[in-house]
């Protein structure tokens, strides 16, 4: 009887060793190696120079012009993607949520977006916003509204702006099912209440819809934002590893496999760690906090 049990403890165990041994191979020996590889000179174009540096990588990281220009490319896409998702994930939401009759259809047109690769996406785009060939200069200049073919894609923050709008083509669609979920649990007895009470759609929003959804809109900023601090693939698919529109993500990326400063490379990803923790250190902090609503 005693092994029987013993047997039963150690069960769940079993079941979990192996995703503690991926968990260790796959995220965090890696992440524990980057960082004292940012600490390290490990320049294959200079292996003389080799060892412990400390904090040399990172100096010099600072003190790199293209440091500032790859964050500043980076924030410009983060705000555009955070305002959007937040506004057409719960616009979309809102939609899904009263309509019954062609649910199934809109959700599978809704989910679409998000379930095709970025790479795809940013492709996709590109068609789009060709300067010849997409239909969006075609459809303007049809109209009158433009006189000659715009290049999308050679201006920096028109490119970045186009960025910004694929990433939202796959990120909306996930955080209008996170927000759907959270209109789906709240009982209709509330609203029932509340229109018994004389209060108006706007109100009944404001006070009871927007304070509960709140936590799915945390975790749709959240993740939204770990995204759009790691913009690669819609970039380097819109124009390839341009200078003028590169990120954070694609600085480390260029210094790592084209410079082959590993050293360097890695001290970008572990800022790139420390950036997107800062989202996720505001969501825990809010999810923490014990709400009532009466």
């Amino acid at each position: 009887m005693k092994t029987k049990n013993v047997k039963l403890n150690l069960l769940p165990y079993i079941f979990l060793f192996p995703m503690v041994v991926i968990m260790v191979g796959l995220v965090y020996y890696p992440v524990i190696r980057t960082f004292f590889m940012s600490l390290s000179a490990m320049d294959l174009l200079k292996p003389q120079e080799k060892g412990f540096v400390f904090l040399d990588n990172f100096i010099s990281i600072v003190h790199s012009p293209k440091i500032w220009l790859s964050l500043s490319n980076t924030f410009f896409v983060l705000v555009l993607v955070l305002a959007g998702t937040i506004i057409l994930g719960t616009i979309f939401a809102l939609t899904l949520n009263r309509t019954s009759k062609i649910e199934g259809f809109l959700l599978a047109v809704t989910i679409l977006p998000w379930a095709l690769p970025p790479v795809v996406n940013g492709i996709l785009w590109r068609g789009i916003f060709h300067p010849k060939f997409g239909i969006i200069n075609k459809l303007l200049l049809s109209i009158g509204f433009i006189k000659t073919e715009i290049q999308w894609l050679t201006e920096p923050y028109l490119v970045l702006t186009i960025a910004a709008l694929v990433v939202l083509w796959r990120v909306v669609p996930l955080a209008a099912m996170i927000i759907l979920s959270a209109l789906r649990a709240i009982p209709n007895e509330l609203y029932e209440s509340a229109q018994m009470d004389g209060c108006n759609s706007w109100s009944a929003f404001r006070f009871i819809t927007l304070p509960i959804i709140s936590p799915a809109m945390a975790i749709v900023l959240t993740l939204t934002s770990v995204s759009a601090i790691n913009l690669f693939d819609e970039v380097v698919s819109l124009t390839g590893f341009s200078v003028q529109t590169e990120t954070v993500l694609i600085e480390a990326y260029t210094r790592m496999f084209t410079y082959l400063n590993f050293g360097e490379g890695s001290g970008f990803i572990v800022l790139i760690m420390l950036i997107s923790a800062i989202p996720t250190y505001f969501y825990i902090k809010f999810v923490n906090k014990q709400v009532e609503y009466i």
